[in-house]
């Protein structure tokens, strides 16, 4: 196993640990290799938390797994995932060094986006996955050591299947080294199932996967995004909120289009921009929009009769902006969606879906195909 700094795997499974009387085994640690078909942490000191059979334990030297060393410590079990629960509630949870006899305290860290994966036939795709960005326009998962979890649409309608792979590839390969799993609709309920929980079980080439989703901070009602059709092509796609800008919700579609509220009085303008900014400056390149409040157009009444909006927009590139709600798979497995390495690591804030045209039951997986190679390859 080579010696990977942990700082080099943000965003990976990553926990606090307090307690050892030797401080240089506390802080955080963070994902860095698998061994004996388990993951491997390693913090900023160069200490390492492996798991040896029976046990859960603390080193300083680099090794494949066939050393008994415990230098910092060790964690009897007896399972490997005994602790699992405890860990993915998000809240710190006491384990006993059975080495030393001191009070070990563990803390899932902020690691919303991601999956726990078990239960694979291969166990060299168990472990810790995140979002890396997307291949094809659909979300890829990986647990940074070459083990993949991506969507193939053979068709772009939408229909195809999630699959592991152990190698690197821009979604259109159809490689499925770790297995397959056929889905009539990305946005289907059951073509990843998750429970209230974020635990599923999927079955890929005949094997059951066990899923199990970081929703600690992540969970929400409602998901907020949707699909705006702009007379301006590069400000047509898909937008998810992403945090705030000013105290009000901003959204953006992850290439460099952006719709926020600019305030002005008792009211103000959602406006539509192409520059980074907070919410402050008068920008309008997409065209512009009056509302008497943030989250009050005037057209609820519009969507409730037809399921979209369709608003003017002034401007020299503005026009008739449609806007449609995009469906999840579950509410709880979007918000992991969004707790995107390529965009932002920014809990997507429930409560205004669509603010800017009075949408207010959005929903989100993952963004659209349509414009993001185009634009991506104009951009890059």
């Amino acid at each position: 196993m080579a010696s990977i700094p942990a700082s080099s795997v943000p965003g990976k499974g990553c926990f606090t640990l307090d307690g050892n009387m030797d401080d240089t085994y506390n802080g955080e640690y963070c994902q860095v290799a698998m061994i004996n078909d388990q993951p491997c942490y390693a913090n900023g000191a160069g200490r390492y938390f492996y798991y040896y059979p029976g046990y859960w334990q603390m080193d300083y030297r680099i090794q494949d797994g066939s050393h008994d060393w415990y230098d910092g410590g060790c964690i009897v079990v007896d399972d490997p995932g005994q602790y699992l629960g405890e860990y993915m509630s998000g809240n710190p949870f006491t384990m006993t060094d059975g080495c030393d006899g001191e009070t070990l305290t563990m803390q899932m860290g902020e690691t919303c986006g991601g999956v726990w994966i078990s239960n694979h036939p291969n166990y060299w795709y168990n472990g810790w996955y995140y979002q890396d960005g997307t291949w094809n326009g659909y979300p890829m998962f990986t647990d940074g050591m070459d083990a993949y979890l991506y969507f193939l649409d053979t068709d772009g309608n939408g229909d195809g299947y999630w699959q592991f792979d152990n190698r690197a590839q821009d979604g259109t390969n159809d490689w499925y080294d770790g297995g397959y799993r056929w889905c009539d609709d990305i946005g289907a309920a059951d073509c990843l199932y998750a429970d209230e929980t974020g635990y599923g079980v999927n079955n890929f080439s005949g094997n059951d996967i066990e899923f199990q989703w970081d929703i600690s901070d992540c969970a929400m009602d409602i998901c907020s995004a949707f699909q705006i059709d702009h007379p301006d092509w590069w400000y047509t796609g898909y937008y998810y909120q992403d945090g705030e800008w000013n105290g009000y919700p901003h959204f953006t579609d992850g290439m460099g289009a952006h719709l926020y509220w600019l305030e002005s009085g008792e009211g103000g303008w959602w406006q539509f921009d192409n520059r980074e900014q907070d919410g402050t400056n008068d920008w309008y390149d997409g065209g512009y929009r009056w509302c008497d409040s943030f989250d009050d157009c005037g057209d609820q009444e519009e969507f409730e009769t037809t399921g979209q909006v369709t608003a003017f927009f002034n401007g020299d590139n503005g026009g008739d902006v449609t806007f449609t709600p995009v469906s999840c798979t579950d509410a709880l497995i979007a918000a992991e969606v969004l707790g995107t390495k390529s965009y932002s690591t920014t809990t997507v804030v429930s409560g205004i879906a669509v603010a800017a045209t009075g949408i207010a039951a959005a929903s989100y997986y993952a963004k659209s195909r349509v414009e993001a190679p185009f634009k991506s390859g104009l951009y890059a």
